[in-house]
């Protein structure tokens, strides 16, 4: 085994971004709407949203994963929901993404954070590139 195997932290693979448009942390942006873990914005977020409940978690978006999956109504109806639900995606840099081959769109609900399906290896179909 090599010593880089030693160093390098395996990562489950639904985690993993493309590395021209890597995937960020948000959690950070997330933080002002809680408050040691209580959510500070009970009915606004959760009404522009859709949400059928309070709160996003405070991971919503970090990493590549199927986000909306338990989080919207639209998303729980089953075979019927739509398939963006089950498509796995993440927030990205803006910036550094621009000139890669994944596409990504400004996200209509949070100031300054964009998303992207493709990093992901998903598929969404309605992007506009920024």
């Amino acid at each position: 085994m090599s010593m880089l195997a030693d160093i390098v932290p395996l990562v489950p693979s639904d985690l993993i971004a493309k590395i021209d448009c890597p995937c960020v942390n948000a959690t950070g942006y997330f933080d002002r709407f809680f408050n040691g873990g209580t959510c500070n914005n009970t009915d606004a977020l959760s009404a522009a949203l859709k949400l059928d409940f309070p709160c996003l978690p405070s991971t919503y978006g970090t990493g590549c994963r199927a986000h909306d999956h338990s989080i919207t109504s639209e998303c729980s109806k089953g075979a019927e929901s739509p398939e963006y639900c089950t498509n796995q995606w993440c927030y990205v840099n803006k910036t550094i993404c621009y000139p890669s081959k994944q596409e990504m769109a400004a996200s209509n609900y949070f100031d300054g954070l964009s998303y992207s399906y493709t990093t992901c290896n998903s598929y969404k179909g309605d992007f506009l590139r920024d």
